[in-house]
């Protein structure tokens, strides 16, 4: 089902909020943290859609709502389909993996800016 640009906004909203705190999330929480100039009364209708297309639960008559399956699914494709590095950092990580800039240090240093740069957590393992 294909999601208006506002309600993907909201959706990813509401799984971002979700992630970072395990409570059901409020319209008035998304509009203090990501909706200043959508009202709260908007944002429930909204939900309440969201609800009714299966992205969003509500678990209790005056809870907020938290994702559901289908919620997440729709978040990590927008997530993967997303480039993950920009030209510039893609250059900045060329630059750090160059031979000139090779020492002992190195791998560990380009390893992590490598984890900055992506958003991810980088593991590395020398052959000891």
């Amino acid at each position: 089902m294909d999601l208006k640009e506002r309600k993907k906004k909201i959706l990813h909203a509401v799984v971002d909020s979700y992630i970072e705190s395990c409570e059901p999330v409020s319209s008035s929480e998304l509009k203090h943290r990501y909706f200043d100039s959508i009202s709260s009364a908007t944002l429930r209708s909204e939900m309440a859609a969201l609800e009714e297309m299966g992205y969003l639960i509500q678990p209790h008559i005056s809870s907020g709502r938290i994702p559901s399956a289908a919620a997440y699914r729709a978040a990590f494709s927008a997530f993967s389909s997303a480039p993950l590095f920009t030209s510039a950092s893609i250059s900045s990580i060329a630059a750090a993996f160059s031979a000139s800039a090779f020492s002992t240090f190195s791998p560990l240093r380009s390893l992590a800016m490598v984890s900055r740069v992506a958003f991810f957590i980088a593991v590395f393992l020398s052959g000891l």
